[in-house]
């Protein structure tokens, strides 16, 4: 779709791109770069001969598994926990209450109006930082 010229960040170093992605969140605008870093991705047997180097105890001290929870967010196999700043729950306990209200504005509303449109958008942007807080 025809979108005009779109300004940006640039985060890191980047050279032309072999494609790119324009997507839109919550109102927000979002542009993917995808391009050849130029390097070969290691063969398999180069991979396995290399762990091979390796004894099974310097193995075990490498590796760390994590487990996704409901009450702990995430559990680390060497026993820590990782959870959310009570800064973060008490924001997202906002973000809910503050859902539940657009949640219901939105059943209201007739549908294929302008303000539904922006109910929608203001939804999606409760939804927005409980989703970053995780991704982080």
């Amino acid at each position: 779709f025809p979108v005009g010229v779109l300004s940006f960040t640039a985060h890191t170093p980047y050279c032309r791109p072999a494609s790119l992605h324009v997507s839109v969140e919550a109102g927000k605008w979002y542009v993917s770069f995808s391009s050849d870093d130029g390097q070969a991705s290691p063969k398999e047997e180069d991979t396995i001969a290399w762990l091979r180097m390796f004894t099974e105890e310097e193995l075990r001290s490498k590796t760390v598994g994590f487990d996704r929870g409901v009450v702990t967010q995430v559990m680390a196999s060497s026993g820590r926990r990782i959870d959310f700043s009570p800064i973060q729950k008490s924001r997202m306990e906002k973000k809910e209450r503050s859902r539940r209200r657009w949640q219901r504005t939105l059943s209201r509303q007739v549908k294929g109006s302008n303000n539904r449109r922006k109910t929608r958008v203001r939804l999606a942007r409760t939804f927005e930082y409980t989703k970053d807080v995780r991704k982080d």
